[in-house]
């Protein structure tokens, strides 16, 4: 599994706007006296105001999450924030998670494990309080006036459950939250992810499930035979798995690939694919083309030899990633009742996968996520959470009763996935989307007034 951000990276409509990125002296460890003892770092963030009425405009603030920080470029296709935030003449912040991009909290070394001791969500939580502090201090000079403006916090995936658990627990400092695909319940044994990709899966037909099951048993049967050579060099991807302790990793990416695929909303394709081959070899193949085909193949992401690589640099995120599952929030996938991935990839491999990649004395301990659960409420009003009906995060999403003040909006179509909802929209769209987008921009802007 590659980082499961939602990256809002334009032009919003025709218009033109104007970017500009800024640093933020921000507290290394927020939570030990005294905190002068760890200092600072620099974390990164962009402003656009052209939509911002400065005399009394909210501000939007979006979380980048788990991966580098780059705003909103002319490349995005996920403009919908911006295009609401303009709606609601508001300033459109980006700001950058501790440890990811150029926000190292500890940048003169490399990606030890000993650097993450301020690599957990509760510091992140405090960067974004701190952050807005900051920001409401600014506003006083600017509007001269003590009543700081209205926020609203979004973030998609990881970064929907950092908003979501946000305005829970600093409600005086967020007025609202948007969740989109928010993965608010930390679930060691992620099960329920399986169970997803044959429910998706299922509704191209049994061919397709049937399919993805005998790329999986023919993986894992060359696995046992110790024939992995023969399947990397499919993926070109045999100069990355080579220097693994075990092959054993071959089976998470190829599967993941084709679970990815289910995620982004891309399951026709993955099917259609599938089905148009004959023999399993085949259909193996067939992953490799689409998974290349959108992007969703990198091994670096998946082998061991890769993930224990210590050098920084602003792209690298895989292993801070890793970290954050392996000490606090889990989503492991393991196989379902319905086996939509080689039986090999259990809890066994799981707590063998996170001691090799960081290699700790004495080893690491797996979190007890029902302990990281409970110090992570998501259960605050004005918050609008948004799922998609493919997506198989949706089980690690808030699955109480949607209610106006906390309305929980699932949008059903055949390629809502992951984050549907920040796609920049278009005509073309189903009208349960559409909906969907109407629903949260009256929720937003309702919330905004009172």
């Amino acid at each position: 599994m590659v980082p499961l951000f939602c990256v809002i990276l334009g032009l919003v409509g025709a218009q033109n706007f104007t970017q500009k990125v800024f640093y933020y002296n921000q507290t290394i460890d927020h939570f030990h006296i005294p905190v002068q003892e760890a200092g600072v770092f620099s974390q990164r963030y962009y402003v656009i105001d052209d939509y911002w009425n400065v005399a009394s405009g909210p501000i939007f603030l979006y979380l980048c999450g788990e991966s580098e920080c780059k705003g909103v470029t002319s490349t995005t296709k996920s403009l919908f924030p911006l295009q609401v935030a303009k709606e609601n003449a508001a300033r459109y912040i980006s700001l950058e998670h501790r440890y990811y991009g150029v926000s190292i909290p500890i940048n003169n070394t490399g990606l030890f494990q000993q650097i993450f001791q301020y690599h957990d969500v509760d510091q992140a939580l405090a960067d974004i309080a701190q952050f807005i502090r900051y920001m409401n201090f600014q506003m006083q000079e600017i509007r001269k006036t003590t009543i700081p403006p209205k926020w609203v916090v979004i973030g998609g995936s990881y970064a929907g459950a950092l908003s979501a658990w946000f305005r829970t627990r600093y409600p005086n400092l967020a007025t609202a939250a948007w969740a989109s695909s928010a993965v608010v319940r930390p679930i060691l044994d992620f099960s329920d992810f399986d169970k997803q990709v044959y429910i998706s899966t299922a509704k191209s037909g049994q061919n397709c499930v049937d399919s993805i099951k005998s790329v999986n048993n023919l993986i894992q049967s060359q696995y046992i035979a110790g024939n992995m050579t023969v399947i990397t060099d499919l993926f070109n991807a045999t100069s990355v798995f080579s220097n693994d302790p075990d092959q054993i990793t071959v089976l998470w990416y190829i599967a993941d690939t084709m679970a990815e695929m289910v995620q982004y909303g891309k399951r026709v394709e993955l099917c259609q694919a599938l089905n148009s081959a004959s023999s399993p070899w085949d259909k193996l193949k067939q992953v490799s083309i689409v998974g290349n085909t959108y992007g969703l193949a990198n091994p670096n992401a998946y082998a061991v030899s890769a993930l224990k690589n210590l050098n920084i640099a602003q792209n690298v995120m895989d292993r801070q990633w890793w970290w954050q599952q392996c000490q606090q929030f889990g989503w492991l996938q393991t196989p379902s009742e319905y086996q939509m991935r080689p039986s090999y990839l259990n809890m066994t491999f799981w707590n063998w996968y996170c001691q090799q990649i960081y290699s700790y004395p004495g080893g690491i301990t797996l979190p007890n996520t029902n302990i990281t659960a409970a110090g992570l409420s998501y259960k605050a009003n004005n918050i609008v959470y948004t799922n998609g009906s493919e997506d198989p995060w949706q089980w690690a999403s808030n699955n109480a009763v949607s209610t106006e003040a906390r309305p929980i909006l699932k949008i059903e179509c055949d390629f809502c996935g992951h984050c549907i909802d920040f796609k920049t929209p278009n005509s073309t769209d189903p009208a349960s989307l559409t909906r969907a987008r109407t629903y949260i921009k009256a929720y937003i802007a309702q919330w905004l007034r009172s």
